[in-house]
Parts: structure tokens; C-alpha cells; sequence
């Protein structure tokens, strides 16, 4: 096993949205610094993945996506991370 102790050794110092090495984004959205952003969980339903069927499921996304993000701005919510 690689690991033997846990970064954060005292639950006392466990703070949602701190890390003790926060990570940037390659668009500079800084991960465990103190903010708490908005996290897009999705998933299309079970679906056969063909060639014909690409553009559709594409433009599924997309609309997701800009429904979701547009949302955001209207929220005025300062970064989203969107998982899928």
C-alpha cells in the first residue's frame, strides 16, 4: 500500500471546499481553495452508440450543456464543474 497516513489527520480541520494542495484547471478554475462550485452530474439514458446516432446524442449534450451553463450565468455562479 502506498499510503500510510492521511493528509488531513484531524477531522477538526476537514473544511468543505479547502484542500490542503489545491488543484487549477487548465481554465483556472482553482479546485480546494476555499470556493465551492456547482458540480453537473449527467448521464444519457441507455443508448446503442452508432455512427448514424452521433450527431444526435451530440447535439443532447450540447443542449444540456448550454441550458445548464446559461442557468449558471443567470446565477451568477463564479465556476461549474460538469462531469459526463
Amino acid at each position: 500500500m502506498r499510503y500510510r497516513d492521511l493528509t488531513i489527520s484531524d477531522p477538526k480541520d476537514l473544511v468543505f471546499g479547502r484542500a490542503p494542495h489545491p488543484v487549477r484547471t487548465s481554465r483556472g478554475l482553482e479546485i480546494g481553495g476555499g470556493s465551492v462550485y456547482p458540480e453537473l452530474n449527467f448521464t444519457l439514458p441507455p443508448t446503442r452508440i452508432t455512427k448514424d446516432v452521433i450527431p444526435e446524442l451530440a447535439a443532447q449534450y450540447r443542449a444540456i450543456l448550454e441550458g445548464a451553463l446559461n442557468r449558471a450565468v443567470e446565477l451568477g455562479s463564479r465556476g461549474v464543474v460538469v462531469e459526463f
